[in-house]
């Protein structure tokens, strides 16, 4: 169906909340899986699933219907549950992804600072449980490339 990396941070102009997948289930197939049952639940175009998977972000960030697809693979993927945010199992595939790694410049990656932004973040609320899941994920990106954490080239 789609070739998504395997590292993937979730949630972020810097990972996509589906590279998170691939490294917190593992199989392609689990991703086209929850893709599929998404799609059928939140019918949006395929240009705007292309942009999303793409990027992390919605091409139109007024289309609720693109929102909650967006929440339902976060459901899917496991980082939110029953519309709350799962800041301990974004913290697990973070650690995994980035433990032990270096930065271009040859630090290492701020993982303290990171789980304080993920969990400052997580607080944040929109105007429903999808909005919600967004402005989160869009925050934890925002604090992802601040820190400098930058998408892998795929």
């Amino acid at each position: 169906m789609m070739k998504i990396s395997t590292i993937f941070i979730a949630v972020a102009a810097c990972l996509s909340p589906l590279q998170v997948l691939s490294a917190a289930q593992g199989p392609e197939k689990d991703l086209d899986m929850i893709v599929k049952n998404c799609r059928s639940t939140f019918a949006i175009s395929d240009e705007a699933v292309s942009f999303l998977h793409s990027t992390g972000s919605l091409k139109d960030e007024t289309d609720d219907k693109a929102m909650c697809y967006f929440n339902c693979v976060m459901e899917g993927m496991g980082l939110v549950k029953d519309g709350a945010f799962q800041v301990s199992e974004q913290l697990k595939v973070t650690e995994k992804i980035l433990n032990g790694k270096k930065k271009p410049d040859g630090t290492m990656y701020d993982l303290v600072g990171l789980k304080t932004d993920i969990e400052n973040c997580s607080k944040l609320q929109g105007k429903n449980v999808c909005h919600t899941t967004y402005v989160i994920v869009r925050c934890i990106e925002k604090k992802q490339s601040d820190l400098g954490i930058t998408k892998p080239n795929n």
